[in-house]
Protein backbone atom coordinates (compact mmCIF):
# COMPACT_ATOMS: atom_id res chain seq x y z
CA UNK A 1 0.00 0.00 0.00
CA UNK A 2 1.51 3.51 -1.27
CA UNK A 3 1.01 6.21 1.22
CA UNK A 4 -1.02 4.10 3.60
CA UNK A 5 -3.71 4.16 0.45
CA UNK A 6 -5.13 0.86 -0.68
CA UNK A 7 -4.83 0.21 -4.16
CA UNK A 8 -8.38 -0.81 -5.69
CA UNK A 9 -7.52 -2.03 -8.87
CA UNK A 10 -8.27 -6.12 -9.59
CA UNK A 11 -6.05 -8.56 -11.81
CA UNK A 12 -7.91 -10.97 -13.46
CA UNK A 13 -5.82 -14.13 -15.00
CA UNK A 14 -8.16 -16.46 -17.09
CA UNK A 15 -7.53 -18.16 -20.54
CA UNK A 16 -10.77 -18.38 -21.81
CA UNK A 17 -14.54 -16.44 -22.22
CA UNK A 18 -15.40 -16.99 -18.63
CA UNK A 19 -12.47 -14.47 -17.36
CA UNK A 20 -14.38 -11.59 -19.09
CA UNK A 21 -17.99 -12.72 -17.35
CA UNK A 22 -15.72 -12.45 -13.95
CA UNK A 23 -13.87 -9.06 -15.31
CA UNK A 24 -17.20 -7.49 -16.13
CA UNK A 25 -18.69 -7.75 -12.51
CA UNK A 26 -15.73 -6.45 -11.11
CA UNK A 27 -15.81 -3.44 -13.28
CA UNK A 28 -18.33 -2.14 -10.82
CA UNK A 29 -15.70 -2.21 -8.48
CA UNK A 30 -13.01 -0.37 -9.25
CA UNK A 31 -10.29 -0.78 -12.71
CA UNK A 32 -9.83 -3.98 -13.75
CA UNK A 33 -6.89 -5.34 -16.05
CA UNK A 34 -7.61 -8.67 -17.38
CA UNK A 35 -4.45 -11.02 -18.68
CA UNK A 36 -5.72 -13.51 -20.63
CA UNK A 37 -3.05 -16.33 -21.42
CA UNK A 38 -4.51 -17.70 -24.44
CA UNK A 39 -4.68 -16.30 -27.82
CA UNK A 40 -8.26 -16.29 -28.51
CA UNK A 41 -10.71 -14.25 -30.89
CA UNK A 42 -12.63 -11.52 -29.26
CA UNK A 43 -15.88 -12.56 -30.98
CA UNK A 44 -15.92 -16.42 -29.75
CA UNK A 45 -16.13 -14.20 -25.93
CA UNK A 46 -18.23 -11.72 -24.31
CA UNK A 47 -17.98 -8.71 -25.24
CA UNK A 48 -15.52 -6.69 -23.44
CA UNK A 49 -16.49 -5.16 -20.80
CA UNK A 50 -16.59 -1.15 -19.88
CA UNK A 51 -13.56 0.04 -17.52
CA UNK A 52 -11.47 -3.27 -17.84
CA UNK A 53 -7.87 -3.12 -19.59
CA UNK A 54 -7.71 -5.88 -21.89
CA UNK A 55 -4.12 -7.73 -21.92
CA UNK A 56 -4.31 -10.58 -24.51
CA UNK A 57 -2.32 -12.65 -25.02
CA UNK A 58 0.22 -12.22 -22.33
CA UNK A 59 2.66 -14.05 -20.41
CA UNK A 60 2.85 -13.36 -16.78
CA UNK A 61 6.56 -13.48 -15.74
CA UNK A 62 6.70 -11.80 -12.04
CA UNK A 63 4.65 -11.22 -9.18
CA UNK A 64 5.36 -10.05 -5.60
CA UNK A 65 3.57 -8.05 -2.87
CA UNK A 66 0.69 -8.47 -0.25
CA UNK A 67 -2.84 -7.10 -0.88
CA UNK A 68 -3.19 -3.99 -1.54
CA UNK A 69 0.47 -3.83 -3.46
CA UNK A 70 0.67 -7.31 -5.46
CA UNK A 71 3.47 -6.34 -8.37
CA UNK A 72 3.23 -8.23 -11.66
CA UNK A 73 5.23 -8.51 -14.49
CA UNK A 74 4.44 -9.49 -18.13
CA UNK A 75 5.57 -10.18 -21.09
CA UNK A 76 3.29 -8.96 -24.74
CA UNK A 77 3.30 -10.50 -27.62
CA UNK A 78 5.95 -8.38 -29.17
CA UNK A 79 8.51 -8.80 -26.34
CA UNK A 80 7.88 -6.00 -24.54
CA UNK A 81 7.67 -5.84 -20.65
CA UNK A 82 5.57 -4.11 -18.35
CA UNK A 83 4.80 -4.05 -14.57
CA UNK A 84 1.76 -2.98 -12.51
CA UNK A 85 0.53 -2.73 -9.32
CA UNK A 86 -2.48 -4.37 -8.09
CA UNK A 87 -5.05 -4.63 -5.30
CA UNK A 88 -5.96 -7.40 -5.57
CA UNK A 89 -5.89 -11.24 -7.96
CA UNK A 90 -8.59 -13.29 -8.93
CA UNK A 91 -7.86 -16.39 -10.90
CA UNK A 92 -10.45 -17.44 -13.40
CA UNK A 93 -9.02 -20.22 -15.32
CA UNK A 94 -11.11 -22.88 -17.04
CA UNK A 95 -10.53 -26.60 -16.60
CA UNK A 96 -10.31 -28.29 -19.83
CA UNK A 97 -12.43 -31.60 -21.22
CA UNK A 98 -10.59 -34.41 -22.77
CA UNK A 99 -11.95 -37.47 -24.60
CA UNK A 100 -11.53 -40.95 -23.37
CA UNK A 101 -11.81 -42.65 -26.12
CA UNK A 102 -8.28 -43.63 -25.78
CA UNK A 103 -8.86 -45.15 -22.78
CA UNK A 104 -11.27 -47.54 -24.06
CA UNK A 105 -9.20 -48.22 -26.78
CA UNK A 106 -11.90 -47.12 -29.77
CA UNK A 107 -11.73 -44.75 -32.17
CA UNK A 108 -14.30 -42.01 -33.32
CA UNK A 109 -16.19 -42.53 -35.98
CA UNK A 110 -19.73 -42.16 -36.99
CA UNK A 111 -21.36 -44.36 -34.42
CA UNK A 112 -18.43 -43.38 -31.44
CA UNK A 113 -17.96 -40.32 -30.26
CA UNK A 114 -17.18 -38.38 -27.09
CA UNK A 115 -19.79 -36.06 -24.94
CA UNK A 116 -17.90 -32.91 -26.17
CA UNK A 117 -18.42 -33.57 -29.77
CA UNK A 118 -21.79 -34.91 -29.47
CA UNK A 119 -22.75 -30.95 -28.01
CA UNK A 120 -20.92 -29.77 -30.88
CA UNK A 121 -22.14 -31.27 -33.76
CA UNK A 122 -25.48 -32.41 -32.00
CA UNK A 123 -27.46 -32.15 -35.27
CA UNK A 124 -25.20 -34.60 -36.92
CA UNK A 125 -24.99 -37.36 -35.03
CA UNK A 126 -28.82 -37.28 -34.24
CA UNK A 127 -29.67 -36.81 -37.82
CA UNK A 128 -30.20 -40.59 -38.82
CA UNK A 129 -31.51 -41.74 -35.33
CA UNK A 130 -34.98 -43.18 -34.99
CA UNK A 131 -37.27 -45.19 -32.87
CA UNK A 132 -36.00 -48.27 -33.87
CA UNK A 133 -32.32 -47.61 -32.59
CA UNK A 134 -30.10 -47.50 -29.33
CA UNK A 135 -28.28 -44.93 -28.42
CA UNK A 136 -25.88 -45.52 -25.33
CA UNK A 137 -24.09 -42.68 -22.94
CA UNK A 138 -21.11 -44.60 -20.50
CA UNK A 139 -20.44 -42.10 -17.67
CA UNK A 140 -16.72 -43.03 -15.50
CA UNK A 141 -15.38 -46.30 -15.34
CA UNK A 142 -12.21 -44.76 -16.60
CA UNK A 143 -12.01 -41.30 -14.95
CA UNK A 144 -13.66 -39.36 -12.32
CA UNK A 145 -17.06 -38.28 -13.39
CA UNK A 146 -18.34 -34.80 -12.25
CA UNK A 147 -21.76 -33.58 -11.62
CA UNK A 148 -21.77 -31.01 -13.71
CA UNK A 149 -20.80 -33.54 -16.92
CA UNK A 150 -23.31 -36.55 -15.95
CA UNK A 151 -25.63 -33.70 -15.77
CA UNK A 152 -25.39 -33.07 -19.82
CA UNK A 153 -25.31 -36.45 -19.94
CA UNK A 154 -28.64 -36.51 -18.08
CA UNK A 155 -29.79 -34.06 -20.11
CA UNK A 156 -28.76 -35.23 -23.69
CA UNK A 157 -30.31 -38.91 -22.86
CA UNK A 158 -33.73 -37.62 -21.94
CA UNK A 159 -33.69 -35.11 -25.50
CA UNK A 160 -32.53 -38.44 -27.35
CA UNK A 161 -35.39 -40.32 -25.96
CA UNK A 162 -37.63 -37.68 -26.69
CA UNK A 163 -36.95 -36.42 -30.39
CA UNK A 164 -35.88 -39.63 -31.68
CA UNK A 165 -37.61 -42.14 -29.94
CA UNK A 166 -34.71 -44.39 -29.37
CA UNK A 167 -34.24 -47.03 -27.08
CA UNK A 168 -32.06 -44.88 -24.85
CA UNK A 169 -29.55 -46.20 -22.40
CA UNK A 170 -26.73 -44.53 -19.46
CA UNK A 171 -24.05 -47.27 -18.29
CA UNK A 172 -22.91 -45.01 -14.89
CA UNK A 173 -20.55 -45.96 -12.53
CA UNK A 174 -21.67 -43.37 -9.68
CA UNK A 175 -24.97 -41.18 -9.63
CA UNK A 176 -23.98 -38.13 -7.91
CA UNK A 177 -26.88 -36.21 -7.52
CA UNK A 178 -25.88 -33.55 -5.72
CA UNK A 179 -25.41 -30.53 -7.84
CA UNK A 180 -28.69 -28.52 -7.77
CA UNK A 181 -31.22 -29.94 -10.36
CA UNK A 182 -29.58 -33.23 -11.05
CA UNK A 183 -31.81 -34.91 -8.88
CA UNK A 184 -34.92 -33.34 -10.80
CA UNK A 185 -33.16 -34.26 -14.63
CA UNK A 186 -32.75 -38.06 -13.48
CA UNK A 187 -36.42 -38.74 -12.63
CA UNK A 188 -37.55 -36.76 -15.76
CA UNK A 189 -35.31 -38.51 -18.19
CA UNK A 190 -36.41 -41.89 -15.99
CA UNK A 191 -40.22 -40.90 -17.09
CA UNK A 192 -39.33 -40.46 -20.58
CA UNK A 193 -37.96 -43.79 -21.08
CA UNK A 194 -33.86 -43.56 -20.41
CA UNK A 195 -32.62 -46.41 -19.14
CA UNK A 196 -30.14 -46.08 -16.13
CA UNK A 197 -28.01 -48.77 -15.30
CA UNK A 198 -25.60 -48.18 -12.10
CA UNK A 199 -22.64 -50.75 -11.72
CA UNK A 200 -21.19 -51.04 -8.54
CA UNK A 201 -18.26 -54.41 -9.18
CA UNK A 202 -18.12 -54.45 -12.90
CA UNK A 203 -17.26 -52.55 -16.23
CA UNK A 204 -19.01 -52.44 -18.97
CA UNK A 205 -17.07 -53.79 -22.07
CA UNK A 206 -16.69 -52.53 -25.63
CA UNK A 207 -16.26 -54.09 -28.91
CA UNK A 208 -15.90 -52.48 -32.46
CA UNK A 209 -16.28 -54.68 -35.42
CA UNK A 210 -17.04 -53.24 -39.26
CA UNK A 211 -20.00 -52.97 -39.10
CA UNK A 212 -21.42 -52.85 -35.63
CA UNK A 213 -20.31 -51.75 -32.34
CA UNK A 214 -21.47 -53.94 -28.81
CA UNK A 215 -21.15 -53.13 -25.57
CA UNK A 216 -21.77 -56.11 -23.26
CA UNK A 217 -22.24 -55.63 -19.57
CA UNK A 218 -23.46 -57.56 -16.00
CA UNK A 219 -26.90 -56.53 -14.96
CA UNK A 220 -25.35 -56.85 -11.25
CA UNK A 221 -29.38 -57.15 -10.11
CA UNK A 222 -30.47 -59.65 -12.35
CA UNK A 223 -26.85 -61.60 -12.53
CA UNK A 224 -27.61 -62.13 -16.38
CA UNK A 225 -25.24 -60.76 -19.46
CA UNK A 226 -26.53 -57.81 -21.16
CA UNK A 227 -25.60 -57.25 -24.71
CA UNK A 228 -26.68 -53.63 -26.55
CA UNK A 229 -25.11 -53.12 -30.47
CA UNK A 230 -26.12 -49.07 -29.94
CA UNK A 231 -26.26 -46.97 -33.03
CA UNK A 232 -24.53 -44.19 -31.32
CA UNK A 233 -22.12 -44.78 -29.04
CA UNK A 234 -21.27 -42.01 -26.52
CA UNK A 235 -18.16 -41.38 -24.04
CA UNK A 236 -18.21 -39.20 -20.90
CA UNK A 237 -15.12 -36.44 -21.42
CA UNK A 238 -12.67 -36.76 -18.79
CA UNK A 239 -12.43 -33.02 -16.70
CA UNK A 240 -8.33 -32.08 -15.86
CA UNK A 241 -6.71 -29.01 -14.55
CA UNK A 242 -6.11 -26.04 -16.57
CA UNK A 243 -2.16 -26.33 -18.06
CA UNK A 244 -1.78 -23.32 -16.90
CA UNK A 245 -2.73 -23.69 -13.08
CA UNK A 246 0.62 -25.61 -11.35
CA UNK A 247 2.57 -22.73 -12.90
CA UNK A 248 0.02 -19.90 -11.82
CA UNK A 249 -0.27 -21.81 -8.55
CA UNK A 250 3.62 -21.50 -7.86
CA UNK A 251 3.81 -18.02 -9.17
CA UNK A 252 1.03 -16.51 -7.17
CA UNK A 253 1.96 -18.63 -3.69
CA UNK A 254 -1.23 -20.77 -4.04
CA UNK A 255 -2.15 -23.98 -3.21
CA UNK A 256 -3.08 -26.66 -6.04
CA UNK A 257 -5.34 -29.89 -4.58
CA UNK A 258 -4.33 -33.40 -5.28
CA UNK A 259 -5.77 -33.59 -8.58
CA UNK A 260 -4.11 -30.59 -9.96
CA UNK A 261 -6.99 -28.37 -9.63
CA UNK A 262 -6.53 -25.15 -8.33
CA UNK A 263 -7.20 -23.80 -4.27
CA UNK A 264 -6.66 -26.49 -2.88
CA UNK A 265 -8.91 -29.14 -1.06
CA UNK A 266 -8.85 -27.55 1.82
CA UNK A 267 -12.83 -27.24 3.85
CA UNK A 268 -11.84 -23.31 4.72
CA UNK A 269 -11.06 -21.95 0.89
CA UNK A 270 -14.87 -22.75 0.38
CA UNK A 271 -16.12 -21.15 -2.62
CA UNK A 272 -13.53 -18.88 -3.99
CA UNK A 273 -11.16 -18.14 -1.37
CA UNK A 274 -7.46 -19.51 -1.31
CA UNK A 275 -4.31 -19.81 1.36
CA UNK A 276 -3.41 -16.03 0.55
CA UNK A 277 -5.48 -12.79 1.76
CA UNK A 278 -6.41 -11.12 -1.29
CA UNK A 279 -6.32 -13.66 -4.01
CA UNK A 280 -9.42 -15.60 -5.05
CA UNK A 281 -10.13 -18.24 -7.40
CA UNK A 282 -13.02 -19.01 -9.11
CA UNK A 283 -15.14 -21.00 -11.96
CA UNK A 284 -13.61 -24.69 -13.45
CA UNK A 285 -10.24 -24.13 -12.60
CA UNK A 286 -10.63 -25.52 -9.23
CA UNK A 287 -12.98 -28.15 -10.37
CA UNK A 288 -15.91 -28.40 -12.67
CA UNK A 289 -18.66 -27.29 -11.93
CA UNK A 290 -22.08 -26.00 -13.78
CA UNK A 291 -22.35 -22.43 -15.79
CA UNK A 292 -24.80 -21.14 -13.17
CA UNK A 293 -22.48 -21.96 -9.97
CA UNK A 294 -19.78 -20.35 -11.87
CA UNK A 295 -21.90 -16.79 -12.91
CA UNK A 296 -22.65 -16.73 -8.53
CA UNK A 297 -18.88 -17.18 -8.03
CA UNK A 298 -18.33 -14.14 -10.30
CA UNK A 299 -20.64 -12.23 -8.78
CA UNK A 300 -19.52 -13.25 -5.16
CA UNK A 301 -15.98 -12.50 -5.56
CA UNK A 302 -16.91 -8.55 -6.53
CA UNK A 303 -18.40 -8.82 -3.43
CA UNK A 304 -16.05 -9.99 -1.79
CA UNK A 305 -13.36 -7.73 -3.23
CA UNK A 306 -15.63 -4.93 -2.46
CA UNK A 307 -15.78 -6.19 1.56
CA UNK A 308 -11.97 -6.66 1.44
CA UNK A 309 -11.44 -2.80 0.50
CA UNK A 310 -13.70 -1.71 3.50
CA UNK A 311 -11.22 -3.86 5.58
CA UNK A 312 -8.14 -2.43 4.74
CA UNK A 313 -10.47 1.24 4.83
CA UNK A 314 -10.23 0.38 8.48
CA UNK A 315 -7.37 0.41 11.29
CA UNK A 316 -6.02 -3.29 11.72
CA UNK A 317 -6.33 -4.86 14.99
CA UNK A 318 -4.56 -7.71 16.76
CA UNK A 319 -3.48 -9.94 17.24
CA UNK A 320 -0.42 -9.88 14.46
CA UNK A 321 2.79 -11.41 14.18
CA UNK A 322 5.94 -8.29 14.63
CA UNK A 323 9.89 -9.11 14.35
CA UNK A 324 12.63 -7.80 16.80
CA UNK A 325 14.92 -6.94 13.91
CA UNK A 326 17.68 -6.98 17.17
CA UNK A 327 17.16 -10.60 17.24
CA UNK A 328 16.40 -11.69 14.02
CA UNK A 329 19.35 -13.38 11.98
CA UNK A 330 17.67 -13.57 8.78
CA UNK A 331 17.33 -17.44 8.28
CA UNK A 332 14.19 -16.92 6.45
CA UNK A 333 12.54 -19.70 8.35
CA UNK A 334 9.61 -17.30 9.10
CA UNK A 335 9.32 -16.48 4.94
CA UNK A 336 9.65 -19.82 4.33
CA UNK A 337 7.10 -21.35 6.71
CA UNK A 338 4.17 -18.93 6.22
CA UNK A 339 1.18 -21.06 4.64
CA UNK A 340 -0.32 -17.64 3.97
CA UNK A 341 2.86 -15.98 2.08
CA UNK A 342 2.53 -13.04 4.64
CA UNK A 343 6.01 -12.29 5.11
CA UNK A 344 7.78 -10.95 2.23
CA UNK A 345 11.56 -9.71 1.17
CA UNK A 346 11.78 -5.93 -0.12
CA UNK A 347 14.71 -5.14 -1.86
CA UNK A 348 16.83 -2.74 0.18
CA UNK A 349 15.08 -3.93 3.34
CA UNK A 350 17.41 -5.64 6.09
CA UNK A 351 14.94 -7.86 7.52
CA UNK A 352 11.58 -9.85 6.07
CA UNK A 353 8.14 -7.82 6.76
CA UNK A 354 5.09 -9.38 7.85
CA UNK A 355 2.03 -8.04 6.21
CA UNK A 356 -0.92 -7.36 8.99
CA UNK A 357 -3.62 -7.48 6.35
CA UNK A 358 -2.38 -10.75 5.03
CA UNK A 359 -1.33 -12.39 8.32
CA UNK A 360 -4.77 -14.57 9.79
CA UNK A 361 -2.50 -14.86 12.92
CA UNK A 362 -1.47 -18.72 12.69
CA UNK A 363 1.40 -18.76 14.85
CA UNK A 364 3.46 -20.78 13.12
CA UNK A 365 5.92 -18.26 12.16
CA UNK A 366 6.37 -17.49 15.99
CA UNK A 367 7.03 -21.24 16.66
CA UNK A 368 9.28 -21.75 13.79
CA UNK A 369 11.72 -18.66 14.83
CA UNK A 370 14.83 -19.90 16.20
CA UNK A 371 15.52 -16.82 17.97
CA UNK A 372 12.23 -16.04 19.46
CA UNK A 373 12.44 -13.04 17.08
CA UNK A 374 8.41 -12.94 16.67
CA UNK A 375 5.97 -12.42 18.39
CA UNK A 376 2.29 -11.20 18.81
CA UNK A 377 1.21 -7.35 19.58
CA UNK A 378 -2.07 -7.00 21.63
CA UNK A 379 -2.06 -10.09 23.89
CA UNK A 380 -0.22 -13.51 22.38
CA UNK A 381 -3.15 -15.18 20.54
CA UNK A 382 -1.35 -19.01 21.44
CA UNK A 383 0.23 -20.22 24.36
CA UNK A 384 3.59 -19.19 25.02
CA UNK A 385 6.85 -21.51 26.54
CA UNK A 386 7.01 -18.12 29.05
CA UNK A 387 3.14 -18.35 30.47
CA UNK A 388 2.31 -22.10 30.38
CA UNK A 389 2.42 -22.74 34.41
CA UNK A 390 -0.08 -20.29 35.14
CA UNK A 391 -2.66 -22.10 32.52
CA UNK A 392 -1.57 -25.69 33.70
CA UNK A 393 -1.54 -24.50 37.57
CA UNK A 394 -5.40 -24.89 38.49
CA UNK A 395 -5.71 -28.58 37.46
CA UNK A 396 -2.34 -29.56 39.30
CA UNK A 397 -3.92 -29.09 42.49
CA UNK A 398 -7.39 -29.25 42.06
CA UNK A 399 -9.49 -31.67 43.67
CA UNK A 400 -8.08 -35.35 44.52
CA UNK A 401 -6.00 -37.74 41.97
CA UNK A 402 -8.96 -39.96 41.32
CA UNK A 403 -8.95 -39.09 37.84
CA UNK A 404 -6.37 -37.85 35.43
CA UNK A 405 -5.35 -34.38 34.68
CA UNK A 406 -4.89 -33.52 31.03
CA UNK A 407 -3.80 -30.65 29.67
CA UNK A 408 -5.55 -30.05 25.79
CA UNK A 409 -4.17 -28.13 23.74
CA UNK A 410 -6.89 -26.93 21.47
CA UNK A 411 -7.13 -25.93 18.11
CA UNK A 412 -9.13 -22.62 17.84
CA UNK A 413 -10.53 -23.58 13.99
CA UNK A 414 -11.71 -27.22 15.22
CA UNK A 415 -10.89 -28.94 18.62
CA UNK A 416 -11.76 -25.93 20.86
CA UNK A 417 -14.86 -25.62 18.89
CA UNK A 418 -15.34 -29.23 19.73
CA UNK A 419 -14.87 -28.39 23.30
CA UNK A 420 -17.14 -25.75 23.39
CA UNK A 421 -19.90 -27.98 22.22
CA UNK A 422 -19.09 -30.75 24.69
CA UNK A 423 -19.16 -28.41 27.68
CA UNK A 424 -22.59 -27.00 26.28
CA UNK A 425 -23.78 -30.46 25.85
CA UNK A 426 -22.78 -31.80 29.59
CA UNK A 427 -20.50 -34.35 28.05
CA UNK A 428 -18.78 -36.29 30.29
CA UNK A 429 -14.40 -36.44 30.50
CA UNK A 430 -13.18 -38.85 32.29
CA UNK A 431 -10.78 -36.56 33.51
CA UNK A 432 -9.40 -33.14 34.92
CA UNK A 433 -8.80 -31.00 31.83
CA UNK A 434 -7.96 -27.69 31.03
CA UNK A 435 -8.13 -26.70 27.93
CA UNK A 436 -6.04 -24.27 26.23
CA UNK A 437 -6.77 -22.47 23.19
CA UNK A 438 -4.06 -22.22 20.42
CA UNK A 439 -4.41 -20.23 17.02
CA UNK A 440 -3.17 -23.75 14.70
CA UNK A 441 -1.72 -26.73 15.55
CA UNK A 442 1.48 -25.26 14.16
CA UNK A 443 1.92 -23.05 16.85
CA UNK A 444 2.41 -25.26 19.78
CA UNK A 445 5.93 -25.66 20.20
CA UNK A 446 7.89 -28.51 21.72
CA UNK A 447 9.13 -26.70 24.63
CA UNK A 448 5.34 -25.74 25.68
CA UNK A 449 4.42 -29.57 25.42
CA UNK A 450 7.33 -30.23 27.54
CA UNK A 451 6.78 -27.78 30.44
CA UNK A 452 3.65 -28.70 30.75
CA UNK A 453 4.43 -32.09 31.72
CA UNK A 454 6.77 -31.47 33.67
CA UNK A 455 4.60 -28.64 35.51
CA UNK A 456 2.75 -32.11 37.42
CA UNK A 457 0.16 -33.16 34.50
CA UNK A 458 -0.58 -36.71 33.64
CA UNK A 459 -0.73 -36.23 30.14
CA UNK A 460 -0.78 -33.83 27.28
CA UNK A 461 -3.16 -34.07 24.38
CA UNK A 462 -2.63 -31.42 21.21
CA UNK A 463 -5.32 -31.98 19.10
CA UNK A 464 -5.99 -30.03 15.89
CA UNK A 465 -8.03 -29.94 12.52
CA UNK A 466 -7.47 -32.67 9.90
CA UNK A 467 -4.43 -32.65 8.03
CA UNK A 468 -6.30 -32.40 4.82
CA UNK A 469 -8.39 -29.60 5.93
CA UNK A 470 -6.29 -27.51 8.07
CA UNK A 471 -6.84 -23.64 7.99
CA UNK A 472 -3.59 -23.20 7.89
CA UNK A 473 -2.91 -25.66 5.10
CA UNK A 474 0.17 -27.40 6.73
CA UNK A 475 -0.09 -26.55 10.65
CA UNK A 476 -1.66 -30.27 11.41
CA UNK A 477 0.97 -32.10 9.52
CA UNK A 478 4.11 -29.78 11.20
CA UNK A 479 2.56 -30.21 14.58
CA UNK A 480 1.84 -34.21 14.00
CA UNK A 481 5.97 -34.35 12.91
CA UNK A 482 6.83 -32.43 16.32
CA UNK A 483 4.99 -34.14 18.80
CA UNK A 484 6.24 -37.16 16.93
CA UNK A 485 9.82 -35.65 18.07
CA UNK A 486 8.85 -34.94 21.54
CA UNK A 487 7.75 -38.26 22.10
CA UNK A 488 10.65 -40.20 20.74
CA UNK A 489 12.82 -37.67 22.83
CA UNK A 490 10.50 -38.09 26.29
CA UNK A 491 10.77 -42.18 25.75
CA UNK A 492 14.80 -41.09 25.68
CA UNK A 493 14.27 -39.00 29.07
CA UNK A 494 12.15 -42.21 30.27
CA UNK A 495 8.61 -40.71 29.88
CA UNK A 496 6.31 -43.34 28.11
CA UNK A 497 5.35 -41.86 25.11
CA UNK A 498 1.91 -42.73 26.09
CA UNK A 499 1.32 -39.50 28.36
CA UNK A 500 1.42 -37.67 24.95
CA UNK A 501 -1.32 -37.63 22.78
CA UNK A 502 -1.98 -36.34 18.91
CA UNK A 503 -5.25 -36.01 17.63
CA UNK A 504 -7.25 -34.63 15.15
CA UNK A 505 -11.13 -33.49 15.22
CA UNK A 506 -13.34 -31.94 12.86
CA UNK A 507 -15.01 -28.85 13.67
CA UNK A 508 -17.92 -28.85 15.60
CA UNK A 509 -17.51 -32.91 16.44
CA UNK A 510 -18.03 -32.89 19.76
CA UNK A 511 -18.19 -36.83 19.91
CA UNK A 512 -15.19 -37.21 18.71
CA UNK A 513 -13.59 -34.76 21.48
CA UNK A 514 -14.95 -36.62 24.04
CA UNK A 515 -14.19 -40.00 22.67
CA UNK A 516 -10.49 -38.86 22.53
CA UNK A 517 -9.98 -37.80 26.10
CA UNK A 518 -11.79 -40.55 27.22
CA UNK A 519 -9.72 -43.00 25.95
CA UNK A 520 -6.87 -40.90 26.46
CA UNK A 521 -7.63 -41.40 29.87
CA UNK A 522 -8.50 -45.05 30.44
CA UNK A 523 -4.68 -45.92 29.07
CA UNK A 524 -3.04 -43.00 31.46
CA UNK A 525 -5.16 -44.70 34.42
CA UNK A 526 -3.90 -48.58 33.15
CA UNK A 527 -7.21 -49.92 32.07
CA UNK A 528 -5.88 -50.82 28.72
CA UNK A 529 -2.84 -53.05 30.26
CA UNK A 530 -0.24 -50.22 30.38
CA UNK A 531 -0.09 -48.54 33.81
CA UNK A 532 1.14 -44.82 33.17
CA UNK A 533 -0.20 -43.08 36.58
CA UNK A 534 -1.20 -44.60 39.90
CA UNK A 535 -5.28 -44.37 41.13
CA UNK A 536 -7.89 -45.80 40.81
CA UNK A 537 -10.75 -44.59 38.06
CA UNK A 538 -13.15 -42.05 39.69
CA UNK A 539 -16.28 -40.27 37.69
CA UNK A 540 -14.41 -37.44 35.78
CA UNK A 541 -16.54 -34.57 35.33
CA UNK A 542 -18.22 -32.68 32.41
CA UNK A 543 -16.39 -30.89 30.24
CA UNK A 544 -15.04 -27.39 31.44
Amino acid sequence: MTDGRVNRSVLVVGNGPYCFKVAGELASVDSVSLAVLREARLDEMEQKPNLVELLMPVELLGFSGQPGEFRAVFRQTNGSHAERTYGFVVVALESEWISTLNKWSVVEDSRITSLSKLEKYVNEYLGNIGPGDKVVFISGFKQDSYPVSQEKIVNFAAAVREKTGAATYVLMEQFKVAQEGLERAFRLARELGVVFVKFSQTIPEVRVGPKECTVQYMDEAMGQAVNISPQLLIFEDEACPPPEGRYISDLLGINLGNQGFLQGDFLFNLPIYTNRTGIFVVGSGKGPISEREAEREAEAVAEEVAKLVCSFDKEVVGPFPTLNENECIHCLTCYRSCPHKAISLYPGQRSPQISPVACRGCGICVESCPRRAIDFEHGESGISYYDIDKEIDHIVYEDSRDVPRIAVFACVNSAYDAYLLAKSRGDRLQARCSVLKVPCGGRVEAAAVIKALGSGVDGVAILTCHENSCKSVHGASRCRKRIAAVKEMMTKCGVKEEAILFGTVAPGSAPQFVELINGFSLRLQGRDGSSIIPGNAGSGGEAR
